[in-house]
């Protein structure tokens, strides 16, 4: 509530929305309430494990990295794979990402269903739509439209940039707004 500036009841009908879509399930942390006294005790939280995954692939000029992990962040599964991208060309680089995907997904008993958000990461300048400089045929090659062939929604970006914002996930500080950091999802 401190970090949206909501009412406690809107807040708690959102999370209940939440609810009802499968994303969260509350959860009851009696450590929590121990020894409270006086007024209503705080509705907890957590992102639902079951309701699917989210997938990382770092497309690379020479290799992929495929991550599949569940929404609390915790990591299931991961495959590499050496390519060669000159010879493959760009749909070739699709269809290995794709497949090193599913096998990831496979690895882990999941399939291409679960997958609720995939993140690209390329070496190539990336707008605000996910394209890259259409002058550049080394940046087409490796931006090689990922986003209209993968799973769940995607997000294509700049390797270097989603390492940064990895890096900076890893240790939360005071620059992370609330609302992101993993203890404002706990209680409401």
């Amino acid at each position: 509530m401190a970090a949206t500036g909501l009412t406690r009841a809107t807040v708690l009908g959102v999370c209940d929305g939440l609810v009802d879509a499968g994303w969260l399930e509350e959860f009851n942390d009696a450590r929590a309430d121990a020894g409270r006294l006086k007024g209503r005790p705080a509705r907890r939280y957590q992102l639902r494990e079951a309701a699917g995954v989210v997938v990382g692939l770092d497309a690379g000029e020479g290799y992929y990295t495929t991550i599949v992990a569940d929404l609390r962040g915790r990591e299931l599964g991961k495959r590499r794979l050496g390519i060669d991208s000159h010879a493959l060309g760009r749909s070739g680089r699709v269809a290995s990402a794709r497949e090193l995907i599913r096998l990831t997904l496979e690895d882990v008993s999941r399939t291409p269903e679960d997958v609720l958000l995939t993140a690209v990461g390329v070496p190539a300048p990336i707008d605000a739509n996910g394209q890259s400089p259409a002058g550049g045929e080394f940046w087409q090659l490796m931006n090689s439209g990922f986003a209209g062939h993968l799973w769940g929604d995607v997000i294509v970006e700049n390797d270097a940039n989603l390492a940064a914002i990895a890096e900076q996930a890893q240790e939360p500080s005071a620059t992370w707004p609330p609302c992101c950091r993993e203890s404002a999802l706990a209680p409401a």
